[in-house]
């Protein structure tokens, strides 16, 4: 398996292990629901942002809450911020089965950053945090790939 596949499933399970686990039965419908209903999304708009990682439109606060009442659902998240465990045991395991190394601490670091994330307005602070999650478990995952290939 060449190390792009390696990169783009470590990437899927970690999303699957938050906010897409909605999308693959993860998560009952009836939580989903729940979190649209809580947030006024439609149901075409909750589709779309179970396929999607990241929101079109930040400013729309209906989506941002939607992510964070997704993810809070699936223990993801906790008062806003990412929580650091539940991250660093999917990180293990997603390192593990695409054979790169793992440096634990560094990783739980940089979620403690991640999870320093500001904003202003209802949902900001949390999806701040998420974008954050997104952003450095992928440059973590390109980083640990490259260090492999050497």
């Amino acid at each position: 398996m060449n190390m792009r596949n390696q990169i783009v499933i470590v990437l899927l399970s970690f999303y699957g292990y938050a906010l897409c686990a909605s999308k693959q039965g993860g998560l009952p419908k009836k939580v989903i629901e729940e979190c649209r209903k809580a947030t006024g999304v439609t149901e075409a708009e909750a589709q779309e942002l179970q396929e999607n990682d990241l929101v079109k439109d930040e400013s729309n606060e209906a989506h941002r809450c939607f992510v964070a009442c997704i993810l809070s659902k699936r223990g993801a998240m906790k008062d806003g911020k990412m929580v650091v465990e539940e991250a660093v045991h999917a990180a293990k395991d997603g390192f593990k089965e695409a054979g790169f190394p793992f440096d634990e601490a560094k990783y739980r670091k940089g979620l403690e950053e991640c999870n320093k994330q500001t904003g202003e307005g209802k949902c900001v602070k949390s999806y701040n945090a998420w974008k954050c999650f997104l952003s450095f478990t992928s440059k973590t995952m390109i980083k640990s790939a490259e260090d492999k290939g050497k």
